[in-house]
């Protein structure tokens, strides 16, 4: 059992109150984003102990299931209150919190970093690592970030740790243009001032990028095609945004180097997460 001493509210929470997309959510605590202090431990809790500082992880993942060992663990959140149909499973925006498979879940807090601090592991970090680790970023490659709020942020810094010599980050506000040029973004794409694809072919001389990394909302339909159109032959376009109010996505056939204009001599693979 978890005391909490902060939360932050997602995007994704204030998208759900809108729409109710998540059935199983409905008429339990929500929030995925929290710290806390250990204030009791059941008998095969091995790794925490009570007034252990912890972040809680965002995800309520199954870890017993061999699936999500072999990597889908975002497949099988049995212990997630969006999803999970137990009413015993609830979120995080609450006094306390029980912590399901502590040892598995739960994470320390370094005595050096604070509790706001903290909050932004869980579900910031975590998303905005996730994507750029599915990628596969090598030493030197151009990497191309579709949004700079905090999950692009951590995007961008993610991508610069893995070694990218070339990262355009595409945004508008100052201050989240600023903290991602801190983090590692070499080149500033605002949408406000003109078509993404352009301005990024533009910066690279009509060289498509090895990634990219969806962080952004908007029109899917726009977004994943500028995605796809601004990726190399082989490359990988990583989503970690939601979509709540679209049930399809709608690509234009020339993404594929297909429809009136194909190139019959190219074929241009993608590979989408």
């Amino acid at each position: 059992m978890v005391r909490t001493t902060a939360v932050a509210t997602c995007t994704t929470d204030i998208h759900l109150i809108k729409t109710a997309a998540w059935e199983n959510a409905i008429g339990k605590v929500i929030g995925h984003e929290s710290v806390g202090v250990v204030e009791k431990v059941g008998s095969e809790v091995k790794d925490f102990k009570p007034g252990d500082r912890v972040v809680i992880p965002s995800a309520g993942t199954d870890w017993h299931t061999p699936m999500a060992q072999r990597g889908e663990a975002k497949y099988y959140q049995h212990n997630n209150p969006y999803f999970s149909d137990d009413p015993m499973v609830q979120g995080n925006f609450s006094e306390y919190v029980r912590a399901i498979d502590a040892d598995m879940r739960l994470a320390h807090i370094p005595d050096n970093v604070t509790d706001i601090q903290a909050i932004m592991v869980p579900d910031m970090v975590a998303t905005g690592f996730t994507g750029i680790e599915r990628m596969n970023v090598q030493f030197g490659d151009t990497v191309l970030i579709l949004g700079i709020g905090p999950v692009g942020l951590m995007g961008v810094a993610a991508a610069s740790l893995r070694g990218a010599a070339r990262i355009i980050a595409v945004g508008s506000r100052p201050n989240t243009i600023e903290l991602a040029k801190q983090y590692g973004a070499t080149d500033i794409v605002d949408y406000k001032k003109g078509d993404i694809l352009t301005q990024v072919m533009e910066l690279t001389n009509n060289k498509p990028v090895d990634s990219v990394l969806i962080a952004s909302g908007g029109n899917p339909d726009e977004i994943y095609t500028t995605a796809m159109k601004s990726v190399k032959f082989g490359g990988t376009v990583a989503c970690v945004s939601i979509f709540f109010d679209d049930e399809n996505v709608t690509l234009q056939l020339d993404v594929w180097c297909q429809g009136r204009n194909r190139d019959k001599s190219v074929i241009k693979p993608v590979i989408v997460i």
